[in-house]
């Protein structure tokens, strides 16, 4: 019995701005769009790909127009591509509900703490998407959020975790401390 697929997995890597130089070279002296993908290691439709994404379009001092591969245009675009495939923070996917949030843990008489306020933001707006109270808890701790942790009284006590010579962030100052005191 044959197999018709690999057992071997493969792993896709991108273009390195020296393969574009190489495609570059190869393509100004007639290579087929194979020879450059089998001097590569690449497969065919990946190098067409390419020259199709950094071919540009030039008009001589005659005024004819011709069609030229750079690889420096195809690193450009390649990296602007790269810039807008990342997922969305949540502070961006939802702003609104860290600006609820934000008022509401900083109202004068408060009456939500994170917990119960993600809770009511999920049963009034059941359509949009809400975070759950760690994740809140961590924009906080990193500072992303105007509020901070001794804003919230819950926070300040929770139990951490320490470690040798690390500082307590979170701790409330009442006063003066007792060894600082006569």
């Amino acid at each position: 019995m044959t197999q018709s697929k690999d057992t071997i997995k493969k792993s896709y890597k991108q273009l390195s701005s020296e393969e574009r130089g190489q495609i570059q070279s190869l393509y100004e002296d007639h290579y087929s769009i194979r020879a450059i993908a089998k001097r590569l290691a690449r497969d065919p439709s990946t190098i067409s790909r390419e020259i199709k994404r950094g071919t540009v379009t030039q008009m001589s001092s005659y005024g004819v127009y011709t069609q030229r591969y750079f690889a420096d245009s195809g690193q450009i675009q390649y990296e602007q591509r790269r810039l807008n495939c990342h997922r969305k923070s949540l502070l961006e996917h939802n702003p609104e509900f860290f600006n609820q949030l934000t008022t509401a843990l900083k109202a004068k008489f408060r009456v939500h703490s994170v917990d119960s306020f993600v809770g009511a933001y999920k049963r009034h707006h059941p359509a949009e998407y809400c975070p759950a109270t760690p994740t809140v808890y961590r924009y906080i701790d990193r500072g992303l959020l105007a509020v901070a942790n001794i804003d919230l009284p819950q926070q300040v006590k929770r139990h951490q975790k320490h470690s040798t010579g690390r500082v307590r962030q979170n701790k409330k100052i009442l006063g003066t401390s007792i060894e600082q005191r006569p």
